[in-house]
């Protein structure tokens, strides 16, 4: 199996949650790793702005001496977004229908980790 076709597996995964309808790896430097998004959605601008803001909110962390960021969850009119630390250097982006952020949390707080400490960070 090619490193795009385990990513996109990967990716697949994420897409069988309910309520998750879209999801990117994305780099920390803001770079598309590997996307699976809805048409109509600029997966390179969501990936620059899910980087800086994640950097943004970890700075923000720190200074307040609340410890290591564990997620971004970033709710508009019409949907969600989730962005968590992935593996080094990686970050998982996943793009929510509205509503949907506790079931997701939900399914995952069944045995499923968003943010696995124990995966290796995608090749692409």
């Amino acid at each position: 199996m090619s490193s795009s076709d385990s990513l996109r597996k990967a990716l697949e995964e994420y897409l069988a949650v309910p309520g998750v309808i879209g999801a990117l790896f994305v780099s920390d430097e803001g770079l598309v790793v590997s996307q699976a998004v809805p048409e109509g959605v600029d997966a390179d601008a969501v990936a620059v702005f899910a980087a800086d803001a994640l950097v943004a909110c970890q700075q923000l962390g720190r200074s307040a001496s609340t410890g290591d960021l564990q997620s971004l969850e970033v709710e508009f009119e019409k949907g969600q977004l989730l962005v968590v630390p992935f593996a080094s250097g990686v970050l998982l982006t996943l793009l929510l229908s509205e509503g949907q952020l506790g079931a997701v949390r939900e399914n995952w707080s069944k045995g499923k980790d968003l943010s696995s400490q124990n995966r290796e960070a995608p090749s692409a």
